[in-house]
């Protein structure tokens, strides 16, 4: 009978250290699949900041396009479907009118291969009078 004890006490001690060493392998996936998303979510957030933004801004009644380094403008498609090739170099800011012309908006393209809708803001201030 001691014998028979024993023996499943080994064999319970081993169950028992399976299900631990189960348990930490599946603890360790869980976290390294975890860091291989962030580290993936990294990259692709590192790959689009290396190129320039463009931004829009609005001041002293007019449109301008404003960079964070230095770019080159392309191409810029209208909205009527006429594409240009143009080589307009931006280094901070430039009004959206020297891009656009007379149109409202169009889709330009920079050196970088990255492409931005661009518009004219038009933008009425009303004045409220007291009563």
């Amino acid at each position: 009978m001691k014998k028979k004890k024993g023996i499943s006490t080994i064999i319970g001690t081993l169950i028992f250290l399976q299900i631990i060493a189960v348990s930490v392998l599946l603890f360790l996936y869980v976290i390294n699949m975890e860091t291989l998303k962030t580290t993936s979510t990294m990259e692709a957030f590192d790959n689009e900041t290396q190129h320039a933004l463009l931004l829009e801004s609005y001041s002293n009644n007019q449109t301008y396009l404003v960079v964070t380094s230095p770019v080159v403008i392309t191409h810029v498609i209208y909205p009527n479907g006429t594409a240009t090739n143009t080589s307009i170099v931006v280094k901070y800011s430039i009004p959206a009118t020297k891009i656009l012309g007379k149109e409202k908006w169009a889709v330009i393209v920079t050196n970088e291969g990255t492409w931005y809708n661009i518009s004219v803001l038009n933008i009425t201030t009303i004045t409220l009078k007291p009563p």
